[in-house]
């Protein structure tokens, strides 16, 4: 239907920010955690 479940969102977030790889774009804003 073209819409993202809360659950993607969630993973897709999550991915993002807390991915363990350090060439994660995320990781270059935030750091890994």
């Amino acid at each position: 239907d073209g819409f993202l479940s809360r659950e993607d969102v969630t993973q897709a977030m999550d991915d993002f920010f807390y991915s363990q790889d350090p060439q994660s774009p995320g990781n270059g804003m935030f750091g890994p955690y």
